[in-house]
């Protein structure tokens, strides 16, 4: 699968969970996360492709700095639109398209530093990122709700669905 195919797919996944569970369920604090939410950590990863998306724009993607839209987290209908917004956005990326990725490591994110990537490079750390994300969500939305069915694959990285499919072969 192509990086695009597959941010479509991750957003479309996190979209049939937010259409299923509701919005109680969905800005529910969770104990087992550490009393984050199911939206909280939806925000988290719309946050950082609208960090990718902005940067792709002005040739500066910068994570340090997400606008930290509280109303996603709370409200799924606005977490919903915002899915569809990343969707429809990604057509109009060209993964070879160069940029700088600008991160601070000390506690004043004061010191940046500049590294040299791309728009395909930084799409594969937003799908890493998202799934990792999806992974916490899948524990979350278990313990809330024990008989949910997520997909088998959800919150599973690619490379794991092939590996576990590579030793089913053997």
């Amino acid at each position: 699968m192509k990086l695009k195919e597959v941010t479509f797919e991750i957003a479309g996944q996190l979209m049939l969970v937010l259409n299923a569970i509701g919005n109680e369920k969905y800005a529910e604090k969770i104990s087992l996360l550490s009393g984050s939410s199911i939206g909280q950590h939806v925000r988290h990863v719309i946050e950082c492709f609208n960090c990718f998306m902005d940067g792709y724009e002005t040739g500066i993607v910068n994570y340090d700095n997400r606008k930290r839209e509280l109303e996603i987290e709370i409200n799924e209908l606005v977490a919903l639109s915002k899915l569809q917004q990343i969707q429809d956005q990604l057509k109009y990326i060209d993964l070879n398209k160069r940029l700088i990725m600008e991160v601070g490591f000390d506690r004043m994110l004061t010191d940046k530093t500049q590294l040299h990537t791309t728009a395909g490079r930084e799409l594969a750390y937003n799908i890493e990122h998202a799934i990792h994300h999806m992974a916490l969500i899948k524990i979350g939305l278990l313990n809330i709700c024990p008989k949910f069915i997520l997909p088998e694959s959800f919150g599973v990285a690619y490379s794991t669905i092939n590996h576990k499919n590579k030793i089913c072969v053997q």
